[in-house]
């Protein structure tokens, strides 16, 4: 656990733990989905830890035909992978809506223009960084 509920019960806290819990509970689900657009263009051992933990929790991969196959082999196993031709960015954006954390493995792509298409239609958006060589 994490979150406000957890950090009660970590300090002893444990009535507002339970009764933090309750509300949160009784509130619903809290849809986290986003966008997180990446370079899947390898090598694999140059993504960075974040990269991996997105890639890791992804409910949809939607990537470039010219990803690294070694990257998209460190997907989760179970995540749906679509083809960017089947996806708008409205389509994103809307999927981001429901709550699916989507992973969009670009190969020679700008991250910046489609950052910003995606902002425009309201999906909460994240660049994730790469490694660099030194």
């Amino acid at each position: 656990l994490n979150g406000p509920a957890a950090a009660a019960a970590l300090a002893g806290d444990m009535a507002t733990a339970a009764r933090l819990l309750l509300e949160a509970l009784a509130a619903g689900p809290a849809f986290a989905g986003k966008v997180q657009l990446l370079s899947g263009e390898g090598p694999a051992d140059g993504l960075t830890l974040r990269a991996l933990r997105a890639l890791a929790s992804a409910d949809l991969i939607v990537a470039d035909p010219a990803c690294d196959p070694q990257v998209l082999a460190l997907a989760r196993r179970d995540a749906e992978r679509r083809r960017p031709a089947d996806l708008t960015v409205d389509d994103l954006a809307g999927l981001a809506g429901t709550g699916l954390r989507i992973v969009r493995l670009l190969a020679g792509a700008s991250a910046r223009d489609l950052a910003a298409a995606l902002t425009a239609a309201g999906a909460p958006v994240e660049v994730l960084p790469v490694a660099v060589d030194p």
